[in-house]
């Protein structure tokens, strides 16, 4: 009969499937992991040896375990650079590229109160809203609406043709003659996620987001373009340039 494994090349052992099973996309960031009782089944040790090897994984920040909810593989946080004349639906960082998909396409709609105030404009104007999600490959990490105050109308009809055959915000306000210069200012702040906002992202019942507003600026120094943007917390990094 062959040796058992002691039980520090048990732990390893299982630690390492996991990383290697991360590796090769079996698990995906987010995925929770099988419990201690499944686990220690699987690999014929007591759920001690399981506990060690998550708490290894744990301590290199490979997963996040969840009180009450189990153990979960950790997203590698994206890190958005924030200057004065970068814009959040581009998300310029360093590491891999965000993909957008609209979410209920490009449409007309009144300025409510809130947002009239936010473009300097009326309540009640004609403004397009878009929505989009933001995915690093197939996990969502942002929600985002933009407000655009666009006066002519024959304009506002180009831009939104422009974005639905695809176009950036950034490119379909160049195609109508117009673009953004900077930003007039950025507030973040962190809240719970709705329920909708949950199922959106995939979060956990008691993930905080991040949550930023901005308003960015024409060349004119006039304010175009009111932005939300709701980012799971665990997913994004800010880094803030000195402005």
């Amino acid at each position: 009969m062959l040796p058992r494994p002691n039980k520090d090349v048990q732990w390893r052992v299982i630690a390492n499937k996991i990383r290697d099973q991360i590796a090769n996309g079996e698990l995906t960031p987010g995925r929770k992991l099988e419990s201690e009782h499944k686990l220690a089944t699987e690999h014929n040790v007591n759920r001690h040896t399981v506990r060690r090897a998550l708490a290894e994984l744990k301590e290199k920040q490979i997963i996040e375990v969840v009180q009450g909810c189990g153990s979960f593989i950790r997203f590698i946080p994206i890190e958005y650079r924030v200057t004065k004349s970068i814009w959040l639906d581009e998300l310029v960082q360093f590491e891999r590229p965000i993909l957008d998909s609209l979410q209920h396409g490009c449409r007309m709609q009144e300025a409510s109160h809130d947002i009239a105030k936010a473009l300097s404009i009326d309540p009640g104007a004609d403004i397009v809203a878009i929505d989009k999600i933001g995915y690093d490959k197939k996990t969502p990490v942002a929600l985002s609406s933009h407000f655009i105050a666009i006066q002519c109308s024959c304009r506002r009809e180009d831009f939104i043709d422009a974005i639905d055959g695809g176009a950036s915000i950034k490119d379909a306000l160049a195609e109508c003659g117009m673009q953004r210069t900077s930003r007039r200012y950025l507030d973040i702040a962190a809240r719970s996620a709705t329920k909708q906002e949950r199922d959106q992202l995939k979060l956990n019942k008691n993930a905080p987001l991040l949550v930023t507003e901005a308003v960015f600026l024409n060349e004119a120094e006039a304010p175009i373009e009111f932005n939300q943007a709701r980012f799971a917390s665990d997913r994004i990094r800010f880094k803030l340039d000195a402005i």
